[in-house]
This record gives C-alpha cells, structure tokens and sequence, in this order.
C-alpha cells in the first residue's frame, strides 16, 4: 500500500513538474514580449519627441507656412507618427517571440486591406458618378464645345469637357467647374443661337 501511495504521489510530482516545464518557456516568452513592448513605447515616445524638436528647431511648420499659406501642424505629425512607427515595430518583435507574428500579420494586412477598399470606396463616390454622367453626355452629345448651356443657376459657353466635369465660361468671365454628374441631375438648358 505504502508502494502505491509513493508511485500515485510521484506520479503526480512528476505531472506537475512536466507541466511546469512545458509552461516554463511560455511564461519567459510573454515575459520577453511584454519587455519588447515596453522598450518599444519608450524608445518610440523619446525619438518622437526628439525628432518633433529637431522639427521645430528648423522651424518647419513656419516654413510651410510661408511656402504654400496652409497653418500645418507637420512638426507634431511627424513625431507622433514616428512615434507609433516605433511602437508598432516593437509589437511586431514581440509577437515574433511569441510565434504570433504570421497570425497577427494576416489579420494586419486583412485590415489594411479593408481600410484601402474603404477608402477606395469612400473616394468613388464622386468618381463613378461623374465617369458615367460623362460618358452618357457624351454619347448623346448634351453639348458640344463653344455652346451655351445653362445649368441650375450656373450660365456660359462651354470651354472644356472631358470625363469628371465640364469647364463653362460666363458671359461675366468666370470659370466654373462643373461636375458631370451635376449635369445629368440638374436641369439642364442648352440655348440655341437663331440667326
């Protein structure tokens, strides 16, 4: 009896130490990780913001400023995007030591191809539309360049069209923009010149 007891006990003795050894590598590779992470968020918060001085020392948003009239905050973007550059590098190491890095690289890139066909989207919007409204102006020849056409409240001769929008002149000087879309939407009047 005493023979069992000892061989049930070591037997668990030895379940629970196979156990640890296997958790041992496990723990050290999230300790690792962890530590990965952590260097990579202060690394990427000191060089960010060594870079947005080095940025504000040359003065960079005032030179844009002067250069093109639009108030840009580039010195702060550009720190806080190499900021986050560095951090997501240092998630990326760290889920390499984990053995994550293939996974979590096919989900990366699964929502960043979302995000594109998203923005792809979101950008089409307007871009379709006007491709078809000036293909259908254009076969049924709406108006051709130099005539007058008048447009919701908009008035002139027709200067330029291609597929997006239609360029009229007004009777004042003016050149408007118009997309073709808006054409095949609105009421459109073309005005006949009678001799």
């Amino acid at each position: 009896m005493e023979d069992f007891a000892a061989q049930s006990l070591l037997s668990t003795t030895d379940k629970l130490g196979y156990v640890l050894f296997k958790l041992k590598p496990i723990f050290s590779n999230l300790l690792v990780s962890v530590i990965i992470v952590l260097i990579g968020l202060i690394i990427g918060k000191i060089v960010g913001r060594v870079i947005e001085k080095i940025l504000q020392e040359i003065e960079l948003n005032e030179s844009i400023n002067k250069l093109i009239k639009i108030d840009l905050p580039l010195e702060n973007f550009i720190g806080k995007t190499v900021q986050y550059i560095i951090f997501f590098i240092g998630i990326a190491f760290a889920l390499d030591v984990l053995g994550l890095a293939n996974i979590i690289g096919y989900i990366f890139s699964a929502i960043i191809l979302l995000i594109i066909l998203g923005s792809f989207l979101v950008s089409s919007k307007d871009f379709l539309p006007n491709i078809i409204s000036g293909i259908k102006i254009y076969r049924k020849k709406l108006f051709a360049i130099g005539e007058t056409i008048k447009v919701d409240s908009c008035e002139g001769k027709v200067v330029s069209f291609n597929l997006f929008e239609t360029i009229i002149k007004t009777t004042s000087g003016d050149i408007i923009h118009i997309p073709n879309s808006f054409i095949t939407q609105k009421i459109f009047v073309k005005r006949i010149l009678r001799k």
